[in-house]
């Protein structure tokens, strides 16, 4: 429950508690926030997909998840929405790197959507 985490965290000396205890619970808060937002991510992508596929089998559908839920995925939509603009450096010249290398694949896979009548898989 939700006291799972509130222990005594005090000293014997005074009641505040100890400076590492407060690193402590920030640690598990950000883990569960973590886990319960990639489980809504997790599930709202599964609902979106299901309901433009209603005919696609588990296999098709996990296939999908797959695709859309890994780190390159999310990081191409982080920085085509200029999210990455809160979470790096302005010197940082990463998320510059990744933007070009995007782009590049970008025009590729365009070239490649158009040959195959606008889908990837066979």
């Amino acid at each position: 429950g939700c006291n799972d985490y509130d222990y005594d965290y005090g000293n014997s000396e005074s009641d505040e508690p100890a400076p590492a205890v407060g690193l402590v619970r920030v640690a598990i808060l950000r883990d569960t926030l973590f886990s319960v937002g990639n489980s809504a991510f997790y599930l709202a992508i599964t609902e979106e997909l299901f309901r433009r596929y209603p005919q696609a089998t588990v296999g098709d559908l996990h296939l999908l998840r797959t695709c859309i839920i890994t780190d390159d995925a999310l990081v191409y939509v982080m920085v085509n929405h200029g999210f990455h603009e809160c979470l790096f450096d302005r010197d940082c010249n990463a998320a510059a790197n990744f933007s070009r290398e995007a782009m590049i694949a970008d025009g590729l896979g365009y070239e490649y959507w158009k040959e195959r009548g606008g889908w990837f898989l066979p």
